[in-house]
């Protein structure tokens, strides 16, 4: 029975909260063990929305070699029983902090050529079943099968809220006004990006033809591109300022529902219970899709997101709103 779990994550935002479900079934096997998360600083503050964790070591990937120093005196001299490598493709770093941290069973799934990183590989099907279906397979692993279900979850603070709260008043939303947030965004990878002018014109057809508001936010970068998504629209909207993850949190679970690409937000909204209507790649649909019964994942092509029609998308807003109950006008 391990007494001290470490999990290894070099992964991004929206994947890290894809694996909250694996670590809740976890902490319900181990009850009484100690867990930590070793994982990378840009996505570090969305880990103290996870209760689940007893500790997390920040991995200073953004500024490596200033900080690489202070990271290994905390990272060592801890006696691990388990180190288990979560990230959902191969990582050479990930892989390197597995083996440094001189855990006697060191897992990770199945990747050939890694064997000097791991005591032991699982093989599950990255890259061909959505990745709850592999979290679920890592669970069964580690005798917590009982206990995985498929839901994402993190936790924020009242004080989180109350700070969400702040940028509501700034914002002029009431606190019973019907409103959809749109990101546009994760403009660093076009191909994963629906086309600027349909989310206009979506966001036109959303004021047109229902009560809701829409509220736009942007990743750091985007505050930009996203102005001009909304000018395009010639709609008035607000465009949230920039946040903390948790504040993000709390401030995505008041929406009435969430219109974006496959990225982050769209599994930070997942996990805070917002139906989604997200625009998906063919592998982005096939692993990462939210699959909440009140959602909407649409499938584009693998070569880039940007081709699906508009009227694709208000296809898909109308089975969103048919979905939870919501009427056009």
């Amino acid at each position: 029975m391990p007494q001290n779990i470490l999990l290894v994550w070099i992964g991004k935002i929206g994947d890290f909260v894809v694996s909250t479900s694996f670590i809740r079934a976890l902490r319900k096997r181990y009850p009484d063990a100690n867990i930590t998360v070793v994982l990378s600083d840009f996505v570090a503050e969305l880990a103290h929305t996870v209760p689940e964790l007893d500790r997390i070591i920040v991995f200073p990937k953004k500024k490596i070699a200033k900080n690489l120093f202070p990271f290994l005196g905390t990272y060592f001299g801890k006696k691990w029983d388990l180190c288990i490598d979560l990230n959902p493709s191969r990582s050479t770093s990930a892989g390197w902090l597995t083996r440094l941290s001189g855990a006697k069973r060191r897992v990770s799934s199945f990747n050939e050529n890694c064997e000097k990183f791991y005591t032991e590989m699982i093989k599950v099907g990255v890259n061909q079943e959505h990745m709850l279906e592999i979290y679920k397979q890592f669970a069964e692993y580690f005798d917590a099968g009982d206990e995985f279900d498929y839901k994402l979850s993190i936790t924020f603070t009242g004080a989180d809220m109350a700070a969400a709260g702040k940028i509501f008043e700034q914002l002029d939303i009431k606190q019973d006004e019907k409103f959809a947030i749109v990101h546009p965004g994760n403009f660093s990878k076009p191909r994963s990006c629906w086309a600027a002018d349909k989310f206009a014109a979506l966001t036109a057809y959303l004021t047109e033809h229902s009560d809701f508001k829409p509220v736009f936010i942007s990743g750091p970068g985007e505050s930009e591109k996203v102005r001009d998504v909304i000018s395009q629209s010639g709609v008035s909207c607000a465009l949230a300022p920039n946040m903390p993850l948790p504040v993000l949190a709390a401030f995505l679970s008041k929406a009435s529902m969430f219109i974006g690409n496959s990225t982050g937000t769209l599994h930070i909204a997942e996990a805070v219970g917002v139906p989604t209507l997200s625009f998906n790649r063919a592998y982005s649909y096939d692993v990462w899709r939210p699959i909440t019964p009140k959602s909407v994942a649409i499938k584009g092509p693998e070569k880039e997101v940007g081709s699906i029609p508009l009227e694709e998308g208000v296809e898909g807003l109308k089975k969103l709103f048919e979905l939870n109950g919501y009427n056009f006008k």
